[in-house]
């Protein structure tokens, strides 16, 4: 068995099917010889045939919170959905004790390495012996000074103070930190991994293909996106899972374009040829929530590395570098016209300008280049134990 100090444990809130974030990260430890575990909280039960699982040497064990029987009260009566910020928080309990139970079993590790707020929180209150290494992958506040915001900005500021350690993935997050918990970040974008875009060439075809690519999570943004499919000159898709995709499936139903949304994709095995079958890539969120208003999402940086032109969000953090690298466009995310007006003055060779700027630029941004931040906390322990 390797040495405590080369053993790392990982909360995940999601099943990690797998996350690819979360892949990248314990795959660059495994690679330098730590033995990484993920504890998934598998919300919904999808995985109940995996429970446990090894995936290019990351060692996954997944934990069921969801009981059969509030599966079976979800299903038959809608109303309860109404709760499910409540009866997340009774799954979190649930999974807290379940992850509590497991880890005495295999109590040699160093590192409790937490993606996002609620992991980091659970394990700061509940396994509080080991070195806590904070992930957060995004913006939690809302910014609207709300009786939410005032909780989780409760919850964040006691977790900043337990861990030892702070990933960050752009500098808003930075906003609110104190200076000592400052002194504990440590910088990690989200940039895409090099290894998975091996052959960025674009399959041939007869139409201009506008995608998105991630999770369906703005209904009116990707709406939109659905209404502009008329135009017979490009072909429209929506590739990915969200909490706004059954709705938008309804949507795309009932005006008969079914074809649109092609559902869920795995982020390690099929990335690569949904860009090479891709030409513009569709980037637009609303900005009405701090998060949005901050993020730098993967897809945009995998656009770069795959030279494939964006449209994005006029108000976005990066729609500045959009305009001065010539590498995409930039629409009103609130006017319903601007896509199919954006489309209809779109030329082939515009295009192919806006490849040529892209693949300028295209290793600038990449994955290789930042994860090695991640020895900052695990800089001691090197040499194999």
């Amino acid at each position: 068995m390797k040495s405590p100090k080369k053993r790392v444990k990982m909360l995940l809130d999601n099943n990690f099917q797998p996350d690819v974030r979360v892949y990248k990260e314990a795959r660059f430890l495994v690679e330098r010889g730590y033995d990484v575990e993920i504890i998934a909280m598998d919300k919904k039960n999808e995985k109940l045939d995996k429970q446990d699982e090894v995936m290019d040497g990351i060692k996954v064990h997944r934990l069921y919170p969801r009981s059969k029987y509030v599966t079976g009260l979800i299903n038959k009566y809608k109303i309860i959905s109404k709760f499910k910020m409540f009866i997340y928080f009774i799954w979190l309990i649930k999974f807290g004790c379940q992850t509590k139970t497991y880890l005495k079993k295999d109590s040699a590790y160093c590192y409790l390495h937490c993606h996002d707020l609620m992991m980091a929180a659970l394990a700061a209150i509940i396994l509080k012996d080991k070195l806590l290494v904070f992930d957060m992958h995004e913006y939690y506040l809302k910014g609207d000074n709300s009786k939410r915001d005032w909780m989780l900005q409760k919850i964040l500021t006691y977790t900043q103070n337990k861990a030892a350690y702070i990933i960050y993935v752009n500098n808003f997050q930075l906003k609110g930190i104190s200076e000592e918990n400052r002194r504990k970040c440590i910088e990690l974008p989200n940039y895409p991994d090099i290894h998975l875009f091996k052959e960025i060439d674009k399959t041939v075809t007869s139409k201009i293909r506008i995608a998105y690519i991630g999770a369906a999570r703005d209904y009116m943004s990707l709406k939109f996106f659905i209404d502009a499919s008329c135009n017979p000159d490009f072909e429209f898709r929506i590739h990915g899972i969200g909490s706004s995709y059954q709705e938008l499936k309804k949507y795309a139903e009932s005006i008969g374009k079914n074809e649109i949304l092609t559902g869920t994709y795995d982020g390690i095995n099929d990335i690569e040829m949904l860009y090479r079958n891709t030409d513009i890539l569709y980037c637009v969120y609303q900005t009405k929530s701090a998060n949005w208003q901050s993020a730098y999402p993967v897809k945009f940086f995998e656009a770069i590395l795959t030279c494939t032109p964006i449209i994005v969000n006029k108000k976005a953090p990066y729609a500045k570098m959009v305009i001065d690298k010539r590498i995409g466009f930039c629409i009103d995310a609130e006017d319903p016209e601007a896509l199919p007006t954006l489309l209809g003055n779109i030329t082939i060779e515009t295009l192919a300008e806006m490849k040529k700027n892209l693949y300028d630029i295209r290793f600038d941004y990449t994955w290789d280049k930042k994860v090695c931040n991640l020895l900052e906390i695990y800089k001691n322990d090197e040499v194999e134990g």
